[in-house]
């Protein structure tokens, strides 16, 4: 037998909360007990415990907050692009997008008000055609909605590279 002292345990002791072990001598025929509260081995572990699950969900609702923000700021500026669009649409060629950028929005915002510019030109072309020419609103229509087509082509070519 390797020298040094055997330890034995008994584990918890049902029912008293005590956590037991005993160690024989080996010169003499006795035995030492020792008996310890439970609580005082598990107390310091259920404490770890609970610690890293406040942590844990500490972090996770700072992760999703985080998230949270990183999504609003890249939203944002989108819906803005999206109301303006609904704007120029309904018919209000003077509305205009702030550029907030380098990046890509950015680049689609300045696009997006260059496309205006360029349908208040060719709307007010179309306007100043001959009424008189009974084909010429025809045509104008047909230019308009070809400058429209292109126009909306320049800000998808600009997100596209």
């Amino acid at each position: 037998m390797p020298e040094g002292r055997i330890l034995e345990g008994r584990g918890p002791i049902p029912e008293s909360g005590l956590l037991a072990a005993s160690s024989a001598l080996k010169r003499r025929p006795w035995a030492v007990f020792v008996e310890a509260p439970l609580e005082d081995f598990l107390g310091p572990l259920r404490e770890i415990r609970h610690a890293g699950v406040l942590t844990a969900l500490l972090g996770a609702a700072l992760l999703i907050g985080v998230l949270l923000l990183l999504v609003h700021s890249m939203t944002r500026p989108i819906a803005a692009l999206a109301h303006a669009a609904r704007r120029i649409g309904a018919g209000d060629l003077g509305h205009r997008i702030a550029e907030t950028g380098t990046d890509e929005l950015g680049i689609l915002s300045g696009a997006f008000n260059e496309m205006a510019e360029r349908l208040i030109g060719t709307a007010s072309s179309t306007r100043s055609s001959s009424p008189a020419d009974p084909g010429g609103e025809a045509s104008a229509v047909g230019q308009l909605i070809s400058a429209v087509a292109h126009e909306l082509n320049n800000p998808l070519a600009a997100i596209s590279g």
